[in-house]
């Protein structure tokens, strides 16, 4: 059994026992460092199959619905980047369904069916991420599972978590809510005189309107304050020994800027990945060439490897805008790869 293997489906009992222990475990954690309140407990069916569907905007959800959803479920995981490592530890032990975002995942996919179609329970998030901290378009494998499967989904809204478990860690004892909403059954969900796609994507929609209605307005419109789309970067090479200093144009800058600017994405890149790309982070102050260029090829690499990870999480257009202003920038850099020179990221004014 690899780390992030599904295992609740098989029915073994050691491994239930296991899980039950973790329950309880994560329960006491959460009860000890975090003012808690579950919200519609009521709302949960009795019986499977279900399908518990949550807002994403901190690392602490997922933690959440197993602990407190009242039978054991199955969670879909990211498996396209490492974890975060805050429960890393946790996840490993308790198993979760690894889920590759960015490509069509059957593997994933027939095993989250396996589960439903035991009569099992699966926990997702349709945002498919955090890495946004508003309300971000809705995957439709929410609404590919329900219909498969004629499992109900029941919608959670997640109050307080953006940051919660750092907060938790220096004992500031965050407040935090786990909203359960009513049940939306299968014949109320979709529209059988639409096509597919659009039945689907309709109904994946109607389950993220159903959770953006548990939340209260500042949570459902929050956005993160240290990320501005708009700001774009001035990239300037300085000559050391004339301090002539040039600025490099690339076609792409606005998409470049928007992914150096990502505070979650580049969050992702330095601790879940462990890419040497703090350079890239540095502003208004020259630097060596050689650590940019190595940053950027640490990312690009890992793009190459991964080529959904950015359209998946920014759409097709802008993910491909990014890669070229990447390469771009890359290319430039190069040309000016000896100590004669160095390289400042600043805010265009």
């Amino acid at each position: 059994m690899q780390p992030g293997d599904s295992i609740f489906y098989k029915s073994n009992p050691l491994n239930i026992i296991k899980r039950k222990i973790i329950k309880f475990a994560g329960r006491m954690f959460i009860r000890m460092f975090f003012r808690f309140k579950l919200i519609g407990i009521e709302n949960f069916p009795k019986f499977g199959p279900y399908i518990l569907a949550g807002n994403h905007v901190g690392s602490i959800e997922a933690l959440l619905l197993v602990c407190f959803a009242p039978h054991i479920i199955e969670v879909l995981g990211a498996s396209d980047i490492p974890l975060d490592p805050n429960l890393a530890v946790f996840a490993e032990m308790y198993g979760y369904i690894p889920i590759n975002r960015g490509e069509i995942d059957q593997k994933g996919l027939k095993t989250a069916l396996g589960v439903l179609e035991s009569k099992g329970m699966i926990g997702i998030f349709p945002e498919g991420g955090i890495w946004d901290s508003k309300i971000k378009p809705v995957k439709i494998g929410v609404s590919w599972l329900s219909e498969k499967t004629n499992s109900p989904v029941i919608p959670i809204g997640f109050v307080g978590v953006k940051n919660a478990l750092k907060r938790a860690l220096r004992f500031e004892f965050p407040k935090m809510q786990m909203i359960v909403g009513q049940p939306i059954y299968p014949v109320d969900l979709f529209d059988q005189n639409l096509s597919k796609r659009e039945r689907l994507s309709e109904a994946a929609t109607y389950v993220m309107n159903k959770i953006t209605d548990l939340l209260p307005e500042n949570e459902s419109q929050m956005v993160d304050n240290n990320h501005n789309a708009k700001d774009l970067l001035s990239i300037q090479i300085c000559d050391n020994s004339t301090d002539h200093v040039n600025e490099i144009i690339l076609e792409e800058i606005a998409s470049f800027s928007r992914l150096l600017q990502h505070p979650v994405i580049m969050d992702v890149f330095i601790k879940n990945l462990k890419m040497p790309v703090q350079p890239l982070l540095l502003r208004n102050k020259f630097q060596p060439i050689f650590g940019v260029l190595i940053g950027c090829e640490s990312i690009d690499n890992f793009l190459s490897d991964k080529p959904g990870f950015l359209p998946y999480r920014f759409g097709f257009e802008d993910g491909l805008k990014m890669k070229k202003g990447l390469n771009e920038l890359q290319s430039q850099l190069r040309q000016f790869s000896d100590k004669k020179f160095s390289i400042r990221f600043s805010l265009k004014e």
